[in-house]
């Protein structure tokens, strides 16, 4: 985590919309650490701009800016994702997700999870997937998702939106309606309690059908003719991946209690006349904290407004937008934005 690799940009993505890495990346259990990408302008950002079949990964403590086509792991997907899994925080414009910006084609997400809080300017967001765009079948299994999904956008719980004449099917796959902020989910007490998949005949076992997952075209864990990728450990917490040894990354209770903050994102000085409406602009988004984040402001200058949640007061009805006229004329200022999670952190 380097914010003065590549001038500040960080991680340069591999693949583009126009050149997508066309094989098959295996993590092999491994983890990428501290991921830092900071490219608002870049369209399909996160480890990859674009690929394939990725499996076996973890991406702890991601921080990933990029325009529209963002996640942790890859800005668009063609192909099947399986035992991935990150925490942290995404953030951009339009079409952002947890793992996957946009899923096309027969693409899947299969026996993965996404911490990573989401934060998104427009069109569409989700704590997995930011929207499945397919003429096929595309298809969430067995995965779940518990970062919080914010701004003035559509967003789910698990993909935004699903677009195109294929089907997006989700098939046992959950997120927690309290900490992503989007209702129609499950319970924290549902998710966390189980300690094992469950019986296939007790319907009431949430995960009763996810060791039944062939990840990598062979015997998971080797612990039995069906795939058994997950670690359910003990009760209150989440489950966990341990399919090739993932188990050994600092894999957190998926959501820590921890309080949102800007990072290392600032706003630039400004300089302001009198009587002539400001060129309109947007307060960057915070990252972490549990559920919807709420923002504040303090010190703006009279005649200047704070849209914090895209309601309208500013043109365009984005959030975190300081727009208006000054009204009185007055020295340098100090303006604060505070924010806080739905945690009261």
């Amino acid at each position: 985590h380097d914010a003065y690799y590549n001038s500040g940009s960080g991680w340069n993505p591999v693949g583009d919309s126009s050149n997508a890495f066309a094989g098959k990346f295996d993590g092999n259990g491994r983890i990428v650490d501290n991921l830092f990408v900071s490219r608002a302008s870049t369209d399909y950002v996160g480890l990859f701009g674009s690929s394939n079949d990725v499996v076996a990964l973890a991406l702890p403590n991601v921080h990933v800016r990029g325009q529209d086509n963002v996640a942790a792991l890859t800005g668009r997907n063609n192909g099947r994702v399986a035992a991935v899994w990150a925490s942290g925080s995404v953030g951009g414009r339009g079409t952002i997700g947890g793992l996957v910006g946009v899923a096309q084609g027969s693409s899947e997400v299969v026996a993965s999870y996404s911490a990573a809080s989401v934060a998104c300017a427009s069109a569409f967001a989700g704590g997995l997937v930011g929207r499945t765009s397919t003429l096929a079948t595309s298809t969430i299994t067995t995965s779940y998702s518990t970062g919080a999904v914010t701004g003035n956008c559509t967003r789910g719980g698990l993909a935004g939106s699903s677009s195109g004449t294929g089907a997006t099917t989700l098939a046992a796959s959950y997120w927690d309606t309290a900490r992503s902020g989007i209702g129609g989910g499950s319970a924290t007490a549902d998710l966390q309690n189980p300690t094992a998949y469950g019986l296939d005949s007790d319907t009431g076992a949430i995960y009763r059908t996810w060791d039944d997952q062939d990840v990598d075209g062979d015997d998971v864990s080797g612990e039995g003719e069906d795939g058994d990728p997950w670690d359910f450990g003990l009760s209150n917490a989440y489950p966990i991946l341990k399919y090739r040894g993932l188990a050994a990354a600092p894999q957190l209770d998926a959501q820590p209690d921890a309080a949102p903050d800007f990072g290392a994102a600032s706003v630039a000085n400004r300089t302001f006349q009198r009587g002539r409406a400001i060129e309109a602009f947007q307060v960057p988004a915070a990252g972490g904290g549990n559920g919807v984040l709420t923002y504040a402001e303090s010190g703006l200058p009279a005649g200047l407004s704070f849209d914090a949640d895209g309601s309208g007061v500013c043109a365009g009805a984005m959030p975190r937008m300081v727009c208006g006229t000054p009204t009185t004329d007055a020295a340098a200022t100090t303006v604060t934005i505070t924010v806080s999670d739905g945690d009261s952190n």
